[in-house]
């Protein structure tokens, strides 16, 4: 009788056991695999370089994108949320491309589970774009607003008793703006009058979105409410004191326009004549039509002949296009 007490009590035992590994352990996990209950993982992320080529193809230049420093702000929804109106959580990051290979931290930590990720930037080291009210982002000229959205992201240790990821993105940044450069001489030659100075005080762009919105996953601006704005180049700079070299100004980022509208210039220069004893300041007019596509570059160059010491009357406007080619995904985060 006590023989038989203690079989069942030693098959009780065993089936217990059994039963608790039933519920501790999964099938494609051991209990030396699991995370601390509660405990989240922290996200870092993988970037990449970007190249660009002329139009005309005689000039290459590989570049990164995102400039070092620069900052990205991660907004994190559940898997295939369509409501972005409230993110799940928010990020900021810092680029890190000193390397060769851009690597973004920042302060997101999530518990294991799958995420939509959207990530902006303004390519800027001291503001990042907020989420307004409806899930949109308002972007004015002058700020390189940028794009890169990440469906059904799993978030998991990348090894066993780790807490943290890396993850490579999908596919590259999107530039929602246009690049443009304005650059202003005197025309190469002999000029019917010859003046002995000239300097770039502004070149004022109209026709121009004061703003656009941006809603969170799309892959094109809303649509403008008017193209009555304008953005003004004060930064200028040329290689030599020559008239007939370019004042040539730093690359800024304009809001696309669809070409319903002539982009105005106005150029402001000041010119000395005669060894510099006279002085002539006032802006001159051009007019274009012309469509800003986002992520294209654009060189605006302005040559004037000058065939008289009180005004000059001849400005010739030329445009230079550069396209941006587009990245595959293969190799992200590598040289």
């Amino acid at each position: 009788m006590t023989k038989r007490i203690r079989n069942v009590i030693g098959i009780g035992c065993l089936l217990l056991l059994t039963a608790v590994c039933l519920v501790g352990c999964s099938a494609d996990e051991s209990p030396a695999t699991q995370i601390v209950d509660g405990e989240p993982i922290t996200l870092s992320f993988a970037l990449f370089k970007a190249s660009s080529t002329r139009a005309d193809d005689t000039k290459i230049a590989t570049d990164t994108l995102i400039n070092n420093e620069a900052g990205i702000r991660v907004y994190v929804y559940r898997a295939g949320e369509t409501d972005l109106s409230t993110p799940l959580a928010t990020g900021l990051y810092k680029v890190d491309n000193s390397t060769g290979v851009g690597v973004a931290t920042g302060d997101l930590a999530l518990f294991r589970g799958t995420y939509d990720l959207y990530l902006v930037s303004y390519n800027s080291t001291t503001e990042t774009p907020v989420l307004a009210s409806g899930g949109k982002i308002n972007v004015t000229n002058g700020k390189d607003f940028m794009y890169t959205t990440m469906k059904g992201v799993v978030v998991q240790p990348e090894r066993a008793g780790a807490n943290t990821i890396q993850i490579e993105l999908s596919q590259p940044f999107t530039r929602m703006g246009a690049r443009v450069i304005v650059k202003v001489a005197a025309k190469n030659g002999t000029q019917p009058v010859q003046p002995s100075t000239l300097v770039a005080n502004s070149i004022e762009v109209g026709g121009l979105p004061a703003s656009l919105n941006y809603n969170l996953g799309a892959t094109a601006w809303n649509a403008a409410s008017g193209y009555n704005s304008s953005y003004t180049y004060r930064r200028f700079h040329r290689a030599t004191g020559s008239v007939n070299d370019w004042w040539e100004s730093e690359p800024e980022v304009l809001l696309a326009v669809d070409g319903s509208k002539k982009l105005d210039f106005i150029v402001d220069l000041t010119i000395t004549y005669e060894s510099g004893t006279l002085t002539y300041t006032d802006p001159f007019k051009a007019s274009v039509q012309k469509v800003l596509l986002p992520g294209m570059t654009y060189e605006f160059q302005f040559s004037l002949t000058f065939y008289g010491i009180l005004k000059p009357t001849d400005l010739t406007l030329a445009v230079k296009e550069y396209n941006t080619v587009e990245l595959s995904s293969d190799g992200l985060g590598k040289d």
